[in-house]
């Protein structure tokens, strides 16, 4: 792997590119090329691939590392002997490191991270993708990186408008198509989302629409601006089913990594799914996914039935969602809108959520949800406060590696709750016998939950469909 002029950044054994640029002009897609490349399949020891985004902790990403490397979860939190192992499984080793969408400029902290990556032999590199200009100087040889030229942008964006590089069946849809494209600068994700709302509406009366949108006369600054309104386009050209299962993936992180099946058993708890007689609801909320990936709200990961969304069009999502949706997701106690009726929240030890006024009104609570950066043992519950039993409303309860003990008896008075997960406490032994009250109850999930037995009543969930009781 080259730079421009053929070196790269050295740092003792290691050399570092950055590939900087504006939302949407594709930086993941080329670094992720580079990543996939079969030259480099016997080149590197080790090859790494890490999501960053704004919550750059030195802990977690160290964490990161070792478990992409040796394949299995790592309990340990301690900096230092996190650091010792890093420096332990690349010894003499040659590897890849990326770094995707990055944002933290404190030069120390990136000191930091890097001090155990210089036991790498010479050859091994780290790639950095970033929005911000002053990092790539500060990580080194910075490659910026611009939208495509017009030719090779209108031949991309025939293909997302027409499904085909050739649009001369539809000579009155070019000319609109064209007017569209010349205004996007470029930009591969945003021709992807507006030729993809084109493609749904193949006549000429909606693509007209469309290029006279009030949209276009936000000007363009040069540092994404234009991005998150012409996104807010695709959006607002949804039908309203969509919409809801789409803003409700605000409550995940950036660079979460979608279950289809998981994510379709979610909106159904939340009654996002309508029913239809000639299909089962799951695959009523599979068709409905679907939909959201050809119109590239979510893109297919390199994993196998995995997918990704995008990080501006998550930014769409919080900023569309604000108010009704609350997620918390660094090492601070945070205070929570009254007007929130789904929260997210990812909890440590120093982390607490500040009391709120809202219970009654919560549809949603979601606790460490996919969270993997944190060890199974807490010494105490990270709920301290939480009142359960006012939860009358809820219809979504996850609480994972919260350190819990027991469900208090009162949880059988959430009558409306179809989706219970309480995976990965292992201190809790028994259920209470008022679990079995509830009997809109769709999804019970207890992996990782040191059980002796379960409740005697089960027979009582008559709509449970989905137990995940494997320890």
């Amino acid at each position: 792997m080259k730079s421009a002029d053929g070196s790269g950044s050295s740092n003792s054994s290691i050399s570092t590119l950055t590939i900087f640029g504006i939302g949407g002009v594709g930086k993941t897609t080329l670094a992720r090329q580079a990543y996939n490349h079969e030259r480099l399949k016997d080149y590197f020891h080790h090859k790494v691939w890490l999501c960053v985004s704004d919550n750059f902790n030195v802990e977690r990403l160290t964490k990161e590392i070792i478990e992409s490397i040796t394949k299995n979860k790592c309990d340990l939190s301690n900096l230092n002997t996190l650091q010792v192992v890093v420096k332990e499984k690349l010894t003499s080793k040659r590897f890849l490191l990326v770094l995707d969408d990055v944002w933290n400029e404190d030069s120390l902290e990136w000191e930091r991270f890097c001090a155990p990556l210089r036991s790498g032999v010479p050859g091994s590199k780290i790639l950095v993708t970033t929005r911000s200009r002053k990092i790539a100087e500060m990580v080194g040889n910075p490659i910026p990186l611009d939208g495509l030229d017009e030719t090779s942008y209108w031949k991309l964006f025939k293909k997302c408008a027409f499904g085909s590089e050739y649009a001369g069946e539809c000579p009155q849809l070019e000319d609109i198509a064209k007017k569209i494209a010349s205004r996007l600068k470029g930009l591969p994700l945003a021709a992807r989302m507006v030729g993809g709302l084109l493609k749904e509406r193949m006549n000429e009366t909606d693509w007209r629409n469309i290029a006279e949108s009030e949209i276009w006369q936000i000007q363009h600054d040069g540092k994404g601006v234009l991005v998150l309104p012409v996104l807010q386009l695709s959006y607002q050209c949804l039908p309203s089913h969509l919409k809801r299962c789409f803003l409700f993936c605000a409550m995940f992180p950036k660079d979460h990594r979608f279950d289809k099946e998981d994510l379709v058993r979610l909106w159904m708890a939340e009654g996002y799914v309508a029913r239809d007689n000639n299909m089962t609801m799951e695959d009523t909320g599979s068709r409905y996914f679907l939909d959201l990936v050809n119109r590239s709200f979510f893109q297919e990961a390199p994993w196998r039935s995995i997918y990704v969304m995008h990080d501006l069009i998550h930014d769409l999502a919080q900023f569309i969602s604000e108010g009704e949706f609350c997620r918390i997701d660094d090492d601070k106690s945070k205070e929570i809108p009254n007007t929130t009726r789904h929260l997210s929240a990812t909890l440590t030890d120093g982390t607490k959520l500040m009391k709120f006024s809202c219970y009654e009104k919560l549809r949603t609570l979601m606790i460490n949800y996919g969270s993997y950066m944190y060890g199974f043992r807490v010494a105490d519950s990270l709920l301290t406060g939480v009142q359960i039993e006012r939860l009358k409303n809820i219809r979504l309860l996850i609480l994972q590696r919260c350190g819990l003990r027991e469900l208090p008896e009162k949880i059988g008075g959430l009558i409306h709750l179809r989706y219970l997960d309480i995976s990965y406490n292992r201190y809790i032994r028994r259920l209470p016998e008022s679990l079995c009250d509830l009997y809109n109850l769709r999804v019970l999930d207890l992996f990782e939950c040191d059980l002796q037995n379960l409740p005697h009543g089960m027979s009582k969930l008559i709509n449970l469909m989905h137990l995940n009781a494997q320890d």
